[in-house]
């Protein structure tokens, strides 16, 4: 990988977690689990068995971004996670 593939990479993942948490945008949520997801088969090469989302630090969004990224990342890349609850 080269290092401007890896910057957008970042940038990317960078724009997705603003999206999301500051614009309540549920479009990023997906692109943000498949990431962590990868992230944890590909480099750490473990399997996930249990989630615990850190609980939430505003409880006064309406959407809790926390808790829909595990959400995404439970429900695994076949399903629409964005209207997931827990």
């Amino acid at each position: 990988m080269d290092i401007l593939s890896s910057r957008r990479s970042d940038l990317n993942w960078a724009n997705c977690c603003n999206k999301l948490k500051y614009r309540a945008d549920p479009s990023a949520v997906d692109s943000i689990a498949e990431t962590a997801a990868e992230f944890l088969t590909e480099k750490w090469c473990v399997n996930v068995d249990l989630i615990v989302p850190v609980p939430p630090s505003n409880t006064g969004r309406k959407r809790q971004p926390v808790l829909e990224v595990a959400a995404a990342i439970s429900d695994g890349p076949e399903s629409n996670s964005a209207s997931t609850a827990l």
